[in-house]
């Protein structure tokens, strides 16, 4: 059988970089990588205009993409996971000390369903007790799919001006979104990488952000891709693990744990929070089901 090419547009995080490296490692597959940088562009063109055939793909987005009809076939492969402690960040001379001091500061994001803001905005109002209302939230663009709106209490500022750039003038009080902590900068919640892992201890989650989809015309034509993807998405984080780059201990969570795993069980904590954190702010429905969002046999 002639391999199958599938167009697909996934980044390079350590569980998947061995694709990029080894590719496909498949008979059936062909997986054309398309280097799309950022790679937040790719989701937009993937909802809107299905370019790809296989695409890494937000579970916020893949929530109000599948609730707009968009045909994707998801796939519960963590493509993309982190902790998020860090992931608000203000300048490192700032009069911000805690979470607490962000009331009534403006915070800005690259866009209100980015993931990495909806995990800490969670973290923020579940843990350290904050309103989100009480903060002057400003995004520079708006939701990937089309028919979906920001909460009220959003504001969008579509300047090409960065968030770091932002930051350093003054323009805002605190970032959400970007990869690092980059000079300049300090995360708002103290001792991040430990609370982190005092997180962790307590819920046993290891936040994900992105999944894979697959185009559903395609699934519907070939039932044995969705197998022969994760196949390809396992093999490759056996690759990843085998040299020590999904080592817990490098995350700060100490060894022993397997934080990287592929299927809907073994991550159903992790994608249940992310759905719950995404009602509550606005970017999904109440009543949003995780089961619903995974169905794959409609």
């Amino acid at each position: 059988m002639q391999a199958l090419r599938l167009k697909a547009a996934i980044g390079d995080t350590v569980q998947v970089m061995p694709i990029w490296e080894q590719g496909a490692d498949s008979d059936c597959l062909d997986l054309e990588l398309v280097k799309v940088n950022p790679l937040h562009r790719a989701f937009r063109r993937m909802v809107r205009d299905l370019e790809f055939d296989l695409s890494e793909m937000p579970i916020a987005t893949l929530g109000q993409a599948l609730m707009d009809g968009v045909p994707l076939y998801p796939l519960p492969i963590p493509a993309s996971a982190r902790f998020h402690h860090s992931s608000i960040l203000c300048s490192i001379d700032s009069d911000i000390k805690s979470p607490a001091d962000l009331v009534g500061r403006r915070v800005a994001a690259r866009s209100w369903p980015q993931t990495s803001g909806v995990w800490i905005r969670g973290i923020l109002q579940h843990d350290y007790g904050l309103d989100l209302r009480s903060i002057q939230w400003i995004v520079q663009e708006g939701p990937h799919v089309e028919r979906f709106s920001d909460p009220d209490y959003v504001v969008l500022d579509e300047s090409d001006e960065s968030l770091l750039a932002m930051l350093a003038a003054g323009t805002v009080d605190a970032v959400t979104g970007l990869h690092g902590i980059p000079a300049g900068t300090r995360p708002v919640i103290a001792d991040a990488d430990e609370a982190a892992a005092a997180w962790f201890e307590r819920t046993r989650i290891f936040p994900i952000n992105h999944v894979v989809v697959i185009r559903k015309d395609l699934v519907d034509q070939h039932p044995w891709l969705p197998e022969e993807v994760t196949n390809v998405f396992s093999r490759a984080a056996d690759v990843a693990r085998q040299r020590g780059d999904l080592a817990s201990e490098r995350l700060g969570i100490g060894p022993g744990h397997d934080l990287y795993r592929i299927g809907l069980e073994e991550n159903r904590a992790s994608i249940q929070m992310l759905v719950k954190f995404s009602m509550e702010q606005g970017i999904l429905p109440a009543g949003a089901d995780l089961d619903a969002i995974f169905k794959t046999n409609g």
